[in-house]
């Protein structure tokens, strides 16, 4: 039964095959009526059309979502078009029912090419409901704005034409086609034999290819394209080599032959050359056309061992070095055909990458030394221009051939650029786009490459193999939703006319040759990695790598930089310092840029030469002339380098923790507990943006056990490529920093990206109490990752029981542990609790490490208490100065309730800062927690805590501070023997200042001593 409309509901879908489905569906109260009103009404369907049932196909509604036709309306215009996975009803009833299958395939919610969003199209629910419905519907176009209507999800199953039983998605990515039991190469066979016998019968009789239609009402497309003939040609012969066919074959043989003799113009160059050029469309030849079509017949050469087109190849070759600048390596990307003039020097990157692709697969059969000259100079020039920015699978398929002659680190390196930032967008693109398997692909055979070099091992540490492999899987996968499987083509216009081919979604399904020549050619790799079942993996580093510190050498690799002042044989660097916390015996320094930059100045440096190993620097100016320098490009970028090259040789388990607070207390924490369990190092000095990330990274031993680093919101995904965490904890998700994330949604969100780099089968800790766990949990499950939950959450994996004060209470995956901990507060207990997920994960010894929990004590500035010896008495100092916003403040006046206090509690409060539009809102929230917390005096300090003096009207000692010399005074003059004031504010009011002078006092200091201001 659909939970909302407590109503059953079948649709069922027959067709034979020739024809676009017929459609039924019944509702109904109870199971068996529904059922049995389906059956009758699929037999009078069946007899009345006089049906021969080649493909049947049954769905059920799981789910309906009620909504107003605006609100429907505003959804479609949020959905990429084509992009809408749900059915819908627009009466309660389920009478006036299209499933997802019949919107798409009936362009119902498709607008034309000019609308990039879903939207109802009048005329086409006019012509399909005359079809679908024996009795006259109101169009769904004109109900009203408030008229509602049903979202509905569902599951189904498809009898194939074979009588086989195949189980469908339910609603959303793969919705629509069938459960594959993993994808396998006997599945990928299967579906690449489909593709290429479909690419085959679209190869007329004269040669020319069927070039593509659009399916919804099988529309013809009547553009032809010469480039895009050569392409698919060239995919209809790779697929040839995965499995031969006559009819295949045959199909090759007509299209090379129109490819060849009708397609082609020639010119005679100044040496008597002839050089030969595919004229395309417009009048125009396109590098990228000769390079095709000189691809095509280097394939078809390979594979047949032919010599007939040798002659024509060599003249396509000279074609393509024509159009190429001998001074700087750089192509001229588009001719005119009448005059061989230049009309356009650059059009697409694709251009250049085909072009070198094809002049490197020439010279492996020509082996004459020019070619692969042309092609190295070309390369010289894309990498001066960054061309691997476009991350374009044309460069890849190039480089890996390139570097097959000459392995040199800088081609390696492209190579590497051009894939390994870009497996965020491989993971999460929406559209199948194929060529980006291909990319994967392609750099999957560099990577085996590569690893043959042992000399490059430098470059290794930008390998991420463990997202690499999980990227190239997920694209693999939801790329099979652009295959048409029959229960999909079923529903349009001619199914098996388009059955077996792959689609465009977002163009209206369109079905076009150079569509399916990039399926193909990425399921064709793919099928032959998964029979070869070799990933890549890195192999021991070189034995003079393996220092638990940093070398001379190891520097300049990691930073591809070069010693300016050559180093001692013995240097030693045990870390990075861009700034003072760095600074020290065996350091490499940064020296600043400019003036502006981080690092240290010049005359910093000098003052410091003494403890300095070594200098990192970009341009060499004479600082110390016994400090070696190391000239690098960019002195950022080389710390980055050395970060994410320290994290490569890393063994140990790397903890990243991030939330809207709680990080530093979360990171000293867990260095408190797992020290006891082998070497722990931990971010310092707060540095948890990716540059500090990095410097972090690039200052501790390599062979720590465990490495806890802090990671803020701000470039999260970054630092987490430098991190590569094998545990991910998110503490909290709370406003802050609302100027620039908007809502905590955005938070969750970005706070989520920290999973982005993380291999799967990784260790992610959320917290369960946050009504943004949904959001968490998506984005740790859509990576593959291991989720444990913690909080007070009934479905909490690590679950506080009970917190009294101190003494906590936890079940621990079922069990159950007792224990004291040494910093109050339920903020703290549930910290405390990732902690137990931590090691739970490491399989640590639970009862012994919340035994180390009773001896933790807060951080400095967070929330840590200091007795504090007066001429008065003694007080405590409870010191949360150094961050605010809603979540810990609300943590702090909670803790404020149940701590015991032996005398009276003064409050010092200062304003939450970077809340945006809300913070007026806020923190006036806030002052229901701060009447609980019940404190003898409060001082509220800043703009927006003094505005909330109106809403505290039952706080008897109340007074509101602007001057931080004068509140300091006050606090001075009021204080008592037993005393407990806390501080709490962003670190910003200035409130660190009053509790460093507190914490300076002693019983022989004057209570007028001088100010720290």
């Amino acid at each position: 039964m659909v939970p909302g409309i407590e109503r059953f509901c079948f649709c069922c879908a027959v067709s034979n095959g020739a024809q676009r489905s017929w459609v039924v569906h019944s509702s109904a109260d109870t199971f068996e009526l529904c059922w049995q009103q389906l059956q009758l009404q699929c037999t009078e369907l069946i007899a009345a059309k006089n049906l021969t049932v080649v493909y049947l196909r049954i769905d059920w509604v799981t789910g309906a979502t009620p909504l107003k036709i605006r609100e429907l309306v505003k959804i479609l215009r949020n959905t990429k078009r084509n992009y809408y996975r749900f059915g819908l009803a627009f009466d309660h009833e389920l009478q006036q029912l299209y499933t997802e299958q019949e919107l798409n395939a009936n362009a119902l919610l498709y607008a034309g090419s000019d609308i990039s969003y879903c939207q109802l199209n009048p005329h086409n629910f006019d012509v399909y409901q005359q079809r679908r419905f024996t009795n006259k519907l109101p169009n769904p176009c004109e109900l009203g704005p408030d008229q509602l209507v049903w979202q509905l999800e569902t599951q189904g199953v498809f009898l194939d034409a074979d009588g086989q039983l195949h189980l469908l998605y339910p609603s959303g990515p793969n919705a629509s086609r069938r459960q594959l039991a993993g994808l396998t190469s006997k599945h990928l066979t299967s579906i690449i034999n489909q593709a290429s016998d479909y690419l085959a019968t679209q190869v007329q009789s004269d040669g020319r290819y069927h070039y593509g239609v659009f399916p919804c009402f099988h529309r013809p497309i009547r553009t032809y394209n010469t480039l895009r003939h050569a392409s698919s040609t060239y995919a209809l012969i790779e697929a040839c080599e995965f499995n031969p066919r006559k009819e295949v074959q045959t199909a090759i043989e007509r299209a090379l032959q129109v490819l060849t003799e009708q397609m082609l113009l020639y010119k005679t160059d100044a040496r008597g050359q002839q050089l030969a050029f595919l004229q395309d469309e417009r009048n125009e030849i396109k590098l990228g056309g000769n390079a095709l079509c000189l691809l095509a017949l280097c394939k078809y050469t390979e594979i047949t061992g032919s010599d007939h087109y040798k002659p024509l190849m060599l003249q396509l070759a000279a074609g393509i070095l024509s159009m190429q600048d001998p001074s700087n390596g750089r192509f001229v990307h588009v001719l005119n055909s009448h005059d061989f003039s230049v009309k356009q020097e650059f059009r697409i990157i694709y251009y250049d990458g085909e072009a070198c692709f094809a002049l490197l697969r020439y010279y492996a059969i020509s082996k004459e030394q020019r070619w692969l000259d042309a092609a190295a100079l070309a390369f010289d020039d894309f990498i001066a221009r960054e061309h691997w920015k476009a991350h374009d699978h044309w460069l890849s398929y190039s480089i890996n051939e390139l570097v097959k002659y000459r392995p040199e680190a800088k081609y390696f390196q492209f190579g590497l650029q051009n894939v390994m930032g870009y497996l965020d967008f491989v993971i999460e693109r929406i559209t199948t786009f194929p060529t980006l398997l291909e990319l994967m692909m392609a750099a999957q055979q560099l990577f085996e490459q590569l690893v043959q070099h042992p000399e490059l091992y430098h470059l290794y540490h930008s390998l991420n193999l463990e997202k690499f492999y999980f990227a190239m899987q997920q694209r693999a996968q939801h790329m099979l939703n652009g295959f048409f499987w029959p229960e999909l083509a079923m529903f349009y216009r001619h199914p098996e006319r388009i059955k077996g081919s792959f689609f465009i979604r977002h163009h209206a399904f369109r079905i076009r040759i150079d569509d399916i020549e990039h399926y193909l050619s990425g399921f064709i790799a793919y099928a032959r990695f998964l029979d070869s079942r070799q990933k890549v993996s890195i192999p021991a580093p070189p034995q003079n790598t393996l220092d638990k510190s940093w070398s001379a050498a190891s520097l300049a690799l990691a930073t591809n930089g070069v010693w300016y002042k050559r180093p001692p044989t013995n240097l030693r660097i045990d870390r990075v310092a861009i700034s003072s916390h760095g600074l020290g015996d065996h350091c490499l320094a940064m020296r600043a840029p400019t003036e502006t930059d981080a690092g240290f100045k010049i005359a910093q440096l000098t003052a410091n030469c003494l403890q300095i190993a070594a200098i990192l620097a970009e341009s060499p100016v004479a600082i110390e002339p016994q400090i070696p320098t190391l000239l690098v490009s960019d002195c950022r970028q080389a710390v980055l380098e050395l970060g994410s090259f320290a994290r490569s040789r890393m063994k140990g388990s790397v903890i990243a923790v991030t939330g809207s607070a709680g990080k530093s207390t979360m990171i000293a924490m867990l260095q408190h507990c797992l020290q006891s369990f082998g070497k722990t190092v931990s971010s310092c000095a707060n540095a948890n943006l990716p540059l500090g990330v990095a410097w972090n990274l690039a200052s501790m031993p390599w062979d720590a056990k465990f490495i806890a680093l802090e990671l803020a919101i701000g470039s999260i995904r970054l630092s987490s490529r430098i991190a590569r965490p094998d545990i991910a904890i998110i503490t909290t998700i709370a406003p802050a920093h609302l100027e620039y994330h908007k809502n905590v949604e955005n938070i969750a969100r970005k706070k989520s990206r920290i999973f982005h780099e993380m291999a799967p089968g990784s260790l992610a800790v959320v917290n369960r109490d946050l009504p943004q766990w949904p959001i968490m949990a998506a984005e740790a499950k859509a990576r593959a990752l291991k989720l444990i939950s913690f909080g007070c959450h009934p479905e909490a994996d690590i679950r506080l029981l009970q917190a009294n004060h101190s003494e906590i209470e936890v079940d621990v995956v079922g069990q159950r542990l007792k224990f004291h901990l040494g910093s109050p507060g339920l903020h703290q207990a549930k910290n405390s609790l990732a902690t137990l997920a931590v090691a739970h994960h490491l399989q640590l010894p639970l009862t012994e490490l919340a035994e180390i929990l009773a001896s933790f004590e807060a951080i400095s500035g967070r929330g840590r208490q200091h007795q504090i010896r007066l001429a008065k008495g003694n007080i405590v100092l409870l010191d949360d100065s150094y961050n605010a916003n809603p979540a810990s403040m609300k943590a702090l006046l909670q803790m404020l309730e149940e701590i015991p206090r032996p005398g009276r509690m003064l409050l010092v409060l200062g304003d939450m800062l970077e809340l945006g539009d809300q913070s007026r809102t806020l923190h006036r929230a806030l002052v229901s927690d701060i009447e609980s917390a019940h404190p003898d005096k409060l001082y509220l300090v800043g703009t927006h805590m003094t505005s909330l003096k109106p809403l505290l009207a039952n706080q008897a000692d109340l007074s509101c501070w602007h001057d931080l010399r004068l509140l300091q005074q006050a606090l001075l003059d009021e204080l008592q023997e037993d005393d407990l004031i806390v501080f709490k504010a962003s670190n910003g009011i200035g409130l660190h200042k009053v509790v460093s002078h507190f914490e300076k006092l002693n019983t022989s200091d004057s209570l007028n001593q001088s100010s720290v201001f």
